[in-house]
């Protein structure tokens, strides 16, 4: 499995509407998208990135380390801002404000929960206190351990949205029938 989970934000053009948007849609403000991937190697400002189809540049980094030693071989969670031209732009936060937990479920074997409806949805949450945590988006997938990541201090950030970032390790397990 790849060392790192990056969540790449990728922000349309002003007023573009994306192919997957409902016909007739009417944008108030930039469209963002966002795909969870592991990467052997954090991308950089600057990069040129190649999501579902489009090039993107990365234009912000936000970096989160874990906070302990974990079972999991994931050695950091990163959220990468990007845009088609490169260009930076005022993001909106998009969360009030508490604090935030983000967590995103995962397989044991790396593999990743997409919406029922749209494999191309990636499954997360977002809470402001850890009780709140539910990675049971599937019935039948049962937390195993956490993995934490707080905010690497090595510079400010202008994506950080998030206090701290939970993966939530799971296995499918066999769902009793009741007779």
């Amino acid at each position: 499995m790849a060392k790192h989970l990056v969540k790449f934000i990728t922000a349309y053009p002003m007023g573009f509407v994306p192919h997957w948007m409902p016909e007739g849609y009417v944008p108030e403000s930039r469209i963002e998208n966002d795909v969870l991937v592991f990467v052997d190697e954090l991308p950089k400002i600057g990069d040129i990135q190649e999501i579902e189809g489009d090039r993107w540049t990365v234009i912000d980094l936000c970096l989160y380390t874990p906070t302990e030693a974990s079972k999991s071989q994931t050695e950091s969670f990163c959220v990468a801002v990007c845009t088609q031209d490169g260009k930076e732009y005022s993001r909106s936060n998009w969360h009030d404000s508490d604090p935030h937990i983000l967590y995103i479920p995962i397989l044991l074997s790396g593999d990743l929960p997409v919406a029922d409806d749209d494999e191309r949805v990636t499954l997360w949450g977002l809470v402001s206190d850890v009780k709140n945590i539910d990675a049971a988006f599937y019935p039948n997938w049962e937390t195993q351990f956490i993995q934490w990541f707080e905010l690497s201090p090595a510079e400010p950030y202008k994506s950080a949205q998030y206090d701290q970032v939970a993966l939530c390790w799971c296995e499918q397990v066999e769902l009793a029938i009741a007779a």
